[in-house]
């Protein structure tokens, strides 16, 4: 109802249903959406934009501030994430589709990395960045806990443990043992959402409910077949051990992505 308030169009109340009908016809006229993986479509949830209608208001990237961290005090309610190796300005009032692009280790997708730290951007940067393209932009995505949270169901400790890793560039929740961590990981990733590789590319974890892999085996090929939208684990190349790279896949990713707050920041 915003929108139409915004946009200047008069509001239907005489009735209910009158009312509701409009609102409906709004959401399908101007509403960003994408194809599911299964069928049909996905709304994508959201301030509409009056300012280019069929996009949302967050889609647009407010001018570029100096690159650093967010306050340690957002930790406990939204989780930094961040590109780095594409142009800002293909990301300004535009749909990210995650299955366009090359593969990466872990197949189509989007990629980022923490954005709660900035030494994990700088040495992305610095690894891929040609005289061509410099790669000092960097575009932050705010993504609520409680969204990441989904992947994990009801679980309160699978669900700090994720977003723990996609926070941190390499390290795990304090005082686990590397059985809990390998044990935690391998419950989450059952789940068929999120699925987390651990630090040392020869661990073995599930990548289902009957099948174990390690990174080596699952990025073979950049294949990296399986259902989960969230794919978190170390990058290929040596020169960036210690950096987690966080991919968006399929068709849950990309609503997830598109659907919350965009910033633009720049590397110096």
């Amino acid at each position: 109802m915003e929108f139409l308030f915004e946009k200047g169009e008069a509001v239907d109340y005489s009735t209910r249903s009158k009312l509701v009908e409009q609102l409906k016809t709004t959401n399908q006229n101007y509403r960003p959406f994408i194809y599911a993986d299964e069928g049909g479509k996905l709304r994508i949830p959201g301030k509409l934009s009056v300012e280019l209608p069929g996009t949302l208001a967050n889609w647009k990237l407010p001018e570029p501030t100096r690159n650093q961290s967010p306050p340690e005090s957002t930790k406990a309610t939204t989780t930094s994430l961040a590109h780095v190796t594409n142009d800002a300005s293909l990301m300004n009032q535009s749909l990210i589709n995650v299955a366009t692009g090359s593969k990466g280790e872990f197949s189509y997708g989007f990629y980022l990395t923490t954005g709660n730290e900035t030494t994990p951007q700088e040495r992305i940067q610095t690894k891929w960045r040609t005289k061509d393209k410099p790669f000092n932009e960097v575009v932050r995505f705010a993504v609520p806990n409680e969204l990441i949270g989904k992947a994990v169901g009801d679980d309160e400790n699978q669900k700090n443990f994720l977003i723990h890793v996609m926070q941190n560039s390499h390290s795990y929740p304090p005082n686990m043992t590397p059985d809990q961590i390998i044990g935690t990981i391998n419950e989450i990733n059952k789940k068929g959402h999120a699925l987390i590789f651990p630090n040392d590319k020869d661990q073995k974890v599930n990548i289902d409910k009957d099948t174990q892999q390690s990174w080596h085996e699952y990025t073979a090929g950049n294949a990296a077949q399986s259902s989960h939208f969230i794919v978190i684990g170390p990058q290929r190349p040596d020169d960036l051990d210690g950096v987690r790279q966080i991919a968006i896949r399929n068709s849950a990713g990309q609503q997830l992505i598109n659907q919350v707050p965009r910033s633009q920041q720049r590397l110096s």
